[in-house]
């Protein structure tokens, strides 16, 4: 007869608590609702079970579902049923693990038993989060930076939160070695966590990789994809996504964002962040004049317009940039741009206030980086035309320090820094999708050589969108150009239509005397 090996409970005389421990880590969903007081839906219960099951997971859901959520069920179960384990939470940014610890946080306070099991709530401080179980199992978190504070940790379950803004060098060579030490009679576990992004993000090829070995190695791969559809796909859903949220996001933001965040899907760039197909979407053909939107040389005055700068001044570098958008009722028409190189600061301003006499500029918005401070500084004083005329000063509507002076207060200085530039090309690209960004049709010749020159500048503009490349850097996109390419042009644009949004919804600054002083303009 062959001889069947004994179980757990044949071999040794268990008590009820060793025996319920061992039924709670066959039955992890009974345990979460038992232990942590926490009834999972559906899609978590099945996800949950998987993360049990199976040495690499990835949890591919969209915004808002819920995987850090899950993440921290997980690791919190695991931490109170199995001793001596070492789980590591691996974020883009510390805060995003204090957003992970928070939620075990509320564990904590809403489980006696997860209480009971613990030396103390979780610590957190700027270095680091724990949580400690008294059997010797702890939770993790460590600001992950360059890779070099956490190179050399030892972690028997590593939970890579929004994998796809880690950096892709620190996953090679400092989080997967993490894991090369296994403890006899333990399986270690990497799981992969986030929403989608696109195809040329390292996560892409991950994604690939678990869809093959899922089908190669099931018992050691698992993959999971949910999205706010799947969640309202129940009915009596103890919770549901609200759907008019969610067309409310798809309006204000990227079809191609919208789709990574909540839907789960990896877009293709095939050349830059803005493709030609979407530029030439947003510019009217010639069957099309009554929706068109032409250069202009000379603004309507009783229209308003927008006006970006960029400030650089670098002879045989980067350019200073200046671009016009007339504020057409709810549509934005991009009308004039005008590019100089090594000029001085005084030309500088002689640009910017020959443009203002032929536009009705209402907000300026100025890189503050480079040459920006200097050219805000500047505008400041009065503006003696050669024939005698003088123009207001123009202020920052921001700085405290000039309100005792009069002048046209329509200035904002924008300090670049990563959430920001993120912002300004993400609703750039939001604008031209929605179509409520409009670009001139392309002119290259004209009698009127001031009218081509103008032209040609902004055809240079829609080259500099072109090759602009989005690069994840932590969890922002930084824009970038080619080395043979600039992209000053495209940052006067973003700026403009960062001031043409502030205008149109409300953020309007005060106007505190005519355009200029003693003539009509």
């Amino acid at each position: 007869m062959t001889r069947v090996r004994l179980t757990k409970e044949e071999q040794y005389k268990l008590n009820l608590s060793e025996r319920l421990v061992l039924f709670y880590r066959k039955y992890p969903v009974i345990a979460c609702k038992e232990l942590l007081m926490i009834d999972l839906v559906w899609f978590q219960r099945i996800a949950l079970r998987s993360l049990w099951a199976h040495k690499y997971v990835m949890l591919l859901f969209g915004r808002g579902i819920g995987k850090t959520y899950l993440g921290a069920i997980f690791t919190v179960l695991y931490g109170l049923l199995y001793p001596g384990v070492a789980i590591g939470i691996i974020t883009p940014s510390f805060k995003q693990t204090e957003f992970f610890f928070d939620k075990i946080e509320e564990m904590y306070e809403a489980s006696p038993y997860l209480r009971a099991s613990v030396y103390r709530k979780p610590v957190r401080a700027t270095y680091k989060a724990l949580l400690k179980f008294r059997n010797g199992s702890y939770i993790e978190g460590l600001p992950l930076g360059s890779g070099q504070k956490v190179r050399g940790r030892r972690y028997n379950i590593i939970w890579c939160d929004e994998y796809a803004y880690i950096d892709e060098d620190i996953i090679k060579t400092v989080i997967r070695p993490m894991m090369n030490v296994v403890k006899k009679g333990m399986i270690n576990r990497y799981i992969i966590s986030s929403t989608a992004s696109y195809t040329w993000n390292h996560l892409y090829p991950q994604y690939l990789l678990y869809n093959y070995m899922k089908e190669k190695q099931p018992h050691l791969y698992d993959i999971h994809e949910y999205t706010f559809e799947d969640v309202n796909a129940i009915e009596n859903s103890p919770f549901l996504m609200d759907k008019e949220v969610y067309e409310m996001m798809r309006m204000d933001t990227t079809d191609e964002l919208y789709l990574m965040e909540n839907k789960c899907v990896f877009p293709t760039e095939n050349v830059g962040f803005f493709s030609a197909q979407l530029l030439d979407k947003c510019t009217p053909k010639v069957t099309e004049l009554e929706e068109s939107s032409p250069i202009e040389l000379l603004g309507d005055m009783n229209v308003k317009y927008s006006m970006g700068i960029d400030a650089a001044r670098v002879a045989g570098g980067d350019n200073f940039s200046i671009s016009v958008i007339k504020l057409d009722g709810g549509v934005k028409r991009f009308v004039y741009n005008e590019t100089h190189n090594g000029i001085t600061y005084q030309k500088m301003i002689e640009s910017i206030r020959k443009v203002m006499l032929r536009f009705n500029i209402v907000q300026i918005n100025l890189d503050a980086s480079g040459g920006g401070t200097t050219i805000k500084d500047l505008l400041v004083e009065a503006y003696r035309l050669q024939d005698g005329r003088i123009l207001p000063p123009i202020l920052d509507m921001d700085d405290k320090e000039t309100e005792t002076l009069s002048g046209m207060r329509i200035l904002r200085l924008v300090k670049f820094s990563a959430p920001v530039v993120n912002d300004l090309y993400m609703r750039l690209k939001a604008d031209f999708q929605h179509k409520l960004l409009l670009l001139p049709i392309d002119l290259r010749r004209h009698s009127n050589k001031e009218l081509e020159k103008a032209g040609n500048e902004i055809i240079q503009t829609k080259r500099e969108l072109l090759v602009l490349q989005a690069i994840g850097k932590g969890v922002y996109y930084s824009f970038e150009a080619p080395a043979q390419f600039k992209k000053d042009r495209a940052t006067s644009l973003v700026l403009a239509n960062q001031a043409a949004n502030e205008v149109m919804s409300g953020v309007k600054p005060e106007e505190t005397v005519a355009l200029a002083q003693g003539f009509w303009v």
